[in-house]
């Protein structure tokens, strides 16, 4: 599959024609990370958009004593960062590929020249914004509102089949827990 039509996949470009995807392309470059590499570090100036192409990218903010805390994970297809793009400010946390990953990043002023020319993409960033921030949300919710094990339970029943498909570790990051105490909790809701 050509970039033109993995970018036709991403919610944010999917109303887009080919005449448009390859004008953006046109300002873009591929950027390939191996597992562990970085893609930005909080605090850096945000230059671009990111659009995960291939591969997986963990979004996490640094706390006391180096501990991260797990913002969020993208798979592909998925934009990345468009929030300090669209308000030109720096990347408030860092990204880093799990996996070796592809990634596309588009030039900042160009496309914000464009996005002037196509106001209709503008709703796309507000809509795709808007989904992340539900998301903060609920993460935040449950955080703070459930205890671990109400967290485990929810995963459980919302998204069991992450248990497949991601490791302990992923799971525990994502609820904010240690891999340990996932272990403990799932024992004691098998028996």
């Amino acid at each position: 599959m050509n970039l033109t039509s993995r970018l036709l996949l991403t919610p944010l470009f999917s109303e887009l024609n080919i005449e448009q995807i390859e004008k953006i392309l046109s300002f873009s470059k591929t950027v390939q990370l191996l597992k562990g590499n970085i893609l930005f570090y909080e605090g850096e100036n945000s230059d671009g958009l990111y659009i995960l192409i291939e591969g997986r990218v963990k979004i996490y903010k640094s706390g006391e004593k180096g501990k991260e805390f797990l913002i969020h994970r993208f798979n592909p297809i998925s934009s990345i960062a468009e929030m300090p793009f669209f308000e030109e400010q720096n990347f408030p946390a860092t990204a880093v590929a799990e996996d070796n990953s592809t990634v596309i990043k588009i030039e900042g002023e160009e496309f914000r020249a464009f996005l002037l020319q196509n106001p209709s993409i503008l709703f796309k960033f507000i809509t795709s914004l808007t989904k992340k921030i539900k998301i903060l949300e609920q993460r935040i919710e449950n955080s703070v509102v459930l205890s671990a094990k109400e967290r485990v339970e929810k995963l459980i029943a919302e998204n069991g089949e992450k248990f497949q498909i991601m490791k302990k570790r992923e799971i525990a990051e994502e609820l904010h827990i240690t891999p340990e105490h996932l272990s403990r909790i799932l024992k004691e809701l098998k028996a």
